[in-house]
């Protein structure tokens, strides 16, 4: 009895699945087997563990439209419908996960419109394209440094930005000297072309090509010793100024025209102004020739009352050789000398005379140019 009962709730399942329109193929075949498999699975495990009982009067009749079999006080087809449920949930589920990991491209990204270029005279040095931007203030200082320099030998330790006025931008070039300033220059340049005038009113393009300075082939440059900055000529006792000393003194007219050995001294002759240095009262003339022609020098000068340097004296942009007058006492020297070329930047100097015998003091800076150590009358 307890097998007929069984066989006869199978085959009424299988009506009320049939009836319903389901299939094992198509769309929904996955949903059908999925209920098929749950509805036998249970008949089978109630078969197997006879914890079921079904009585004949327990058997309802099957209809077309809603079959209605009770199992221990239980429907069959709500029984269905939780599996239908349950395989509805897991298609939802699936649906999720496939939506997790499958990105549909969207909309691009929406990005920010582009910064506007800063007003002028506000530039970032980050811009470089002056045709659009202008010259950044750093560009500018770099320029008219180069400009400066380039027509006067001289290098000024400051250079700023101070302002704009009427469109143009305050390029003002200066030393400090004893606590002053020595202003060396004043530009007032237009940012977006680099020219403009000086405080005289000449006018000048801080892009044009850097002038040609007074830097000749020096054969003694070939005399200098070892590691050693720089080749030093002591010429005289000096109690004037330079242009004043050399365009009198007859035997450093000599030495500049006469060419009596392969180290000759009439390169001396072209020697522009710019290359004079003088200390207020100095009484010893100096001929200092770099080893490094592209060398930077600056000899400050130094205040012996205070024992300290005040400021510079000369500061040149290239390393050209110069005059040095100097040493108002012979107890200390009053200019200290430093260089930087292409081996570095190296400890200041100072030059000056033996109290010994009046010949210029060796020095682990410098060669002594020995065959005029006792220099040209004064």
């Amino acid at each position: 009895m307890k097998h007929t009962t069984i066989r006869i709730f199978c085959l009424a399942l299988c009506a009320s699945l049939a009836l319903s329109g389901c299939s094992k193929t198509g769309g929904e075949g996955g949903s059908q087997t999925a209920e098929e498999n749950s509805a036998v699975t249970t008949a089978e495990q109630a078969e197997e563990t006879g914890e079921t009982s079904v009585s004949e009067t327990e058997v309802s009749d099957v209809t077309e439209k809603n079959e209605t079999t009770t199992v221990s006080g239980t429907d069959v087809s709500d029984d269905a419908k939780v599996s239908g449920t349950v395989t509805g949930t897991a298609k939802v589920s699936e649906t999720a996960k496939a939506s997790e990991t499958t990105r549909v491209p969207g909309p691009p990204d929406v990005t920010a419109a582009p910064a506007s270029p800063p007003p002028e005279g506000n530039k970032p040095d980050t811009y470089t394209d002056p045709s659009e931007y202008g010259y950044s203030d750093t560009e500018l200082c770099d320029l008219a440094l180069r400009y400066y320099g380039s027509r006067t030998n001289h290098s000024p330790e400051f250079v700023e930005v101070e302002g704009e006025t009427d469109g143009k931008v305050n390029i003002h070039l200066y030393d400090l000297f004893d606590g002053h300033t020595s202003t060396a220059a004043w530009y007032y340049i237009d940012r977006m072309t680099g020219k403009g005038t000086d405080f005289l009113e000449n006018e000048i393009d801080l892009t044009a090509p850097p002038a040609e300075m007074w830097n000749p082939d020096v054969p003694q440059r070939s005399k200098i010793e070892g590691d050693k900055r720089c080749a030093v000529l002591y010429l005289g006792y000096i109690d004037t100024d330079i242009e004043t000393y050399i365009s009198n003194n007859v035997a450093y007219q000599e030495l500049i025209h006469q060419n009596f050995s392969e180290y000759n001294y009439t390169w001396l002759a072209d020697m522009p102004k710019q290359n004079y240095v003088e200390i207020p009262d100095g009484n010893e003339l100096y001929l200092i020739i770099p080893r490094d022609d592209e060398a930077r020098v600056r000899v400050g000068r130094f205040d012996l009352s205070r024992e300290q340097l005040i400021g510079n004296v000369y500061s040149s942009y290239r390393g050209a050789p110069f005059l040095l007058r100097c040493n108002v006492s012979e107890i200390r020297p009053d200019a200290e000398i430093f260089i930087t070329d292409n081996s570095g930047e190296h400890p200041g100097f100072t030059v000056s005379l033996s109290g010994k015998d009046g010949s210029l003091c060796e020095s682990d800076s410098y060669t002594r140019l020995n065959e005029y150590t006792e220099g040209p009358a004064g």
